[in-house]
């Protein structure tokens, strides 16, 4: 998905699809505060709208499988949790670690002293680390990358019916894990 979301964004807003993305952009790359700000908050309402959508979609299901909604039952197909086995500090530098390893890999492909690869492989060469980092990084913790894919649906999530404890609870994970660790890595 991510991949076709660069297709889809790149020509409009080059791809800005990840508000630490655009904060590191803005920081290292000269991209202006202004738009980083417009932006981030835009993303944040992207996360909010893609969370109703995919509740919207997974309605039926999500009720049938789980009446109670309880979070570490349906509610990690919409928001990140840490499994309850992983402790604190594995799970903030499983996200710390894949969330630098994406950040070193936007700054290479946007820096015009490396070799730049094909026209159109960014995206692909994007697609394929997040593919692989869901594959390798996210059994721990569900691996956030991205603080709009989780906050949003989070919230939606709420308001649907799970317990306020996805915000309270799980040692606020969404607040020092899923968002603090990749504002940390971007510093």
């Amino acid at each position: 998905m991510t991949r076709f979301g660069i297709y889809l964004a790149g020509g409009i807003s080059g791809a800005h699809l990840n508000p630490a993305i655009s904060i590191t952009l803005s920081l290292f790359r000269g991209f202006p505060w202004r738009r980083c700000a417009v932006y981030v908050a835009a993303q944040m309402v992207g996360g909010i709208v893609a969370g109703t959508l995919a509740f919207a979609v997974y309605h039926d299901a999500i009720y049938n499988a789980d009446p109670a909604l309880q979070p570490m039952t349906t509610g990690i197909a919409l928001f990140t949790l840490p499994q309850p086995f992983v402790s604190t500090s594995a799970a903030f530098f499983n996200e710390f670690v894949t969330g630098v390893v994406l950040m070193l890999v936007v700054l290479a492909l946007g820096d015009d002293t490396n070799a730049p690869p094909g026209a159109g492989m960014n995206a692909f060469i994007l697609g394929l680390l997040v593919t692989t980092m869901m594959f390798t990084s996210a059994f721990q913790t569900g691996l956030s990358l991205n603080p709009a894919r989780d906050f949003g649906p989070r919230l939606v999530a709420m308001w649907m019916g799970y317990p306020t404890s996805i915000f309270t609870g799980y040692g606020w994970w969404w607040l020092w894990y899923a968002i603090c660790a990749l504002c940390l890595e971007v510093h």
